[in-house]
């Protein structure tokens, strides 16, 4: 009987264990996300200057944050490629949910998120999609 409330004890004290522990690690990426939205919201400003000018720094910001979205959706996971696809997403006047020929470029399996996201930037400059 001992030896079962021991094993449950300490059953739940891992589960509290790994509930802090996502927890703590939720709480480091918001600092980090948030530093990335600052810097991308230069970003933007520098390089797209005519889309920026007519926006809030929180319209900017909601704008990054539904293409960390979509990236998300599709595996694009670092910042390069998130402020790739913003710049070309602006550039070119994309809509979202992105056209089925940026979409193909985008999740093609078994390719890493940097080749996927080359070809979705060759795919825009070749055929001007939209």
């Amino acid at each position: 009987m001992q030896r079962r409330l021991d094993r449950q004890a300490n059953t739940n004290f891992k589960t509290i264990k790994m509930l802090i522990r996502t927890a703590q690690i939720e709480a480091l990426g918001t600092p980090k996300k948030e530093k990335f939205i600052e810097k991308t919201i230069a970003f933007l400003k520098e390089n797209t200057p005519k889309w920026a000018e007519s926006k809030t720094d929180d319209q900017i910001s909601a704008t990054i944050e539904n293409m960390i979205e979509l990236g998300r959706e599709r595996n694009i996971k670092k910042e390069i490629n998130i402020q790739k696809l913003l710049f070309h997403w602006i550039k070119y006047e994309l809509k979202t949910p992105p056209s089925p020929e940026i979409d193909a470029e985008l999740i093609q399996e078994s390719r890493s998120e940097n080749y996927r996201v080359k070809c979705m930037i060759k795919a825009i400059r070749r055929n001007g999609v939209r």
